[in-house]
């Protein structure tokens, strides 16, 4: 997965301290799970998916004007 947003979607994760945010929130998750609370790592684990999911829309959305612009001109 780390390849992928890598090669596709370098600036989500080379974005100033989202390296640490996104350490810290796996580590939570995983934390949560070890310790047999399924409820909580899944509240940590939506929050983490759809705080990603705004930057990766944002970032999508931000690209395609790019590149539509780079075609109309």
């Amino acid at each position: 997965m780390f390849g992928w947003l890598v090669q596709f979607h370098a600036s989500a994760i080379r974005t100033a301290g989202l390296e640490d945010l996104v350490l810290s929130e796996h580590s939570a998750i995983v934390d949560h799970i070890e310790a047999r609370n399924p409820d909580k790592a899944m509240r940590v684990l939506s929050d983490h998916l759809h705080r990603a999911s705004k930057l990766y829309h944002r970032e999508t959305t931000f690209r395609l004007r790019l590149r539509s612009n780079d075609i109309f001109q």
